[in-house]
């Protein structure tokens, strides 16, 4: 067990290909997100430089391998995407985005709304990401993101209302090296960013380890740098901190103390017989059906 993360790991594979369900402690990734204050950006822009993003989008596929694997005959879900965010293959949008910018050092903070929601198992995963909001500093950028869940115990025992959410979890880090931010005119534009999931997001959705790549993502922004106009008479006010820069701690929000989000993951191996969840899902169809 690594430090840090309630794992239990139940292996179970079919038709050739392996499911792996892994029990992901939100409390873990609560302590790990939480033991550092997390600063939405880590010098914002002051006063005199930050510009006000007007408008932004962000396009982002998640990964493609569980997007294949949530539609594909093991898990035979879906997802449903809550808006404003919009889906065309291959790509989630969000078309939303405001906070502040600042072009001059490349550093600011860009939230936007909305989310998806991963459904497959006949009802019993069900998992959503959201709210994803991007920040760059001077270490670079990163994405923090909501994901929310329902433990496997809470699953297989019907309790599908006790939901488990890690609220502005670091999730990926993006590397802007192979793929700079191109600003001008009042524009920012990156287009397929790399981005790999971190530790804090392994902790919350145990799907990948850390490192392990996500689809790239692009972002698009219009920036507002006109200076505020002044009273008559009256004197700027000195470059104060804006809300943007005060730390604040990325904090995992749950409503059980031994809850826990439980992640699907398809990998590669011998053919083993899926016992828990297929029985579990057979048993309950065949209640409903005497009801």
């Amino acid at each position: 067990m690594k430090s840090g993360l309630a794992a239990s790991t139940l292996r179970l594979l079919a038709g050739g290909a392996g499911i792996v369900f892994v029990a992901a402690g939100l409390l873990s990734a609560a302590s790990t997100a939480s033991s550092a204050a997390e600063p939405t950006s880590a010098t914002s822009a002051s006063a005199a430089t930050a510009c006000e993003v007007t408008s932004a989008q962000l396009v982002w596929g998640f990964k493609e391998s569980f997007r294949s694997y949530i539609s594909g005959s093991i898990a035979n879900g879906d997802w449903e995407v809550n808006a404003p965010v919009t889906y065309e293959t291959p790509e989630f949008t969000w078309p939303q985005g405001s906070g502040e910018y600042d072009p001059e050092r490349a550093i600011g903070t860009i939230s936007f709304e909305g989310g998806v929601t991963f459904s497959g198992h006949d009802g019993l995963l069900n998992t959503s990401i959201g709210n994803p909001t991007l920040v760059f500093d001077e270490g670079g950028a990163h994405l923090l993101l909501d994901v929310s869940g329902v433990s496997m115990s809470d699953a297989m025992a019907g309790n599908a209302e006790n939901v488990q959410t890690a609220t502005q979890v670091r999730f990926a880090d993006l590397d802007l090296a192979v793929s700079p931010l191109d600003a001008g005119d009042g524009a920012v534009t990156a287009t397929a960013i790399p981005a790999a999931i971190t530790a804090e997001g392994f902790a919350a959705f145990g799907n990948y380890e850390a490192g392990t790549a996500l689809d790239p993502m692009s972002v698009a922004m219009t920036l507002d740098c006109a200076a505020p106009e002044l009273e008559a008479g009256s004197e700027p006010e000195a470059a104060s901190t804006s809300a943007a820069s005060v730390p604040r701690k990325v904090a995992a929000e749950t409503e059980s103390a031994s809850g826990s989000l439980f992640a699907w993951v398809g990998v590669g191996g011998a053919a083993v017989l899926i016992a828990a969840v297929a029985s579990f899902i057979v048993v309950r169809r065949r209640s409903k059906e005497r009801q």
